[in-house]
């Protein structure tokens, strides 16, 4: 990931709420760790999509569409 990434992920896990990461572990979907392939984080983010619409989680830009 680029220096600006590399904390996006963790950051975005710990701004959750309680509530909202009980949601999420509801769901099916936890905060992932180690390397992940471009496929599993393809799979990861259309996971974390669908939850979050119910849980009330505003998700990180994708990589790429961030803004400088």
């Amino acid at each position: 990931l680029p220096a600006r990434r590399q904390g996006a992920i963790p950051q975005f896990w710990r701004e959750l709420t309680d509530a909202q990461l009980e949601c999420m572990r509801n769901a099916g979907v936890t905060r992932p760790f180690g390397p992940l392939t471009v496929e599993q984080r393809v799979t990861l983010r259309a996971e974390l999509q669908k939850a979050a619409t119910g849980c009330g989680v505003t998700l990180p830009p994708e990589r790429g569409t961030a803004t400088q």
